[in-house]
Formats: structure tokens, C-alpha cells, sequence
């Protein structure tokens, strides 16, 4: 079982071992992986608020 208290995961699976959509909250702010927990994390916003304009995508309808 994977526990870590410092960070809530939502996962596509309930298995962390063959998850590969991941949402993580923690102490540095929240983040995505569409690589599963060991890919990159893109950082949306931060623990201050402050939200990452480079993560920031707009579609035209």
C-alpha cells in the first residue's frame, strides 16, 4: 500500500502502481501527471495561491 500523509492523490485507477492520470495536492501546490505519479507534474497553482500562466490553455468554440 502507498502512503504518504503530506500529499492527497486522485488517480484513475486505485492501484498507484498502474495509474497514469494523477492529480496531486501537497505542501507545494496542486499538479497533473498524465504519466503516472513518477511522470511530470505540471504545476497548476501554488500553495500561495498564485496560479502558473504556462499551464493556462484556451480554446476557441
Amino acid at each position: 500500500m502507498y502512503y504518504k500523509p503530506n500529499m492527497l492523490l486522485c488517480m484513475d485507477t486505485d492501484d498507484i502502481n498502474t495509474a497514469q492520470k494523477i492529480w496531486m495536492f501537497n505542501l507545494n501546490g496542486l499538479g497533473y501527471s498524465k504519466n503516472g505519479l513518477n511522470g511530470t507534474f505540471g504545476t497548476a497553482m501554488t500553495m500561495d495561491g498564485a496560479i502558473v500562466a504556462d499551464f493556462i490553455t484556451a480554446r476557441n468554440s
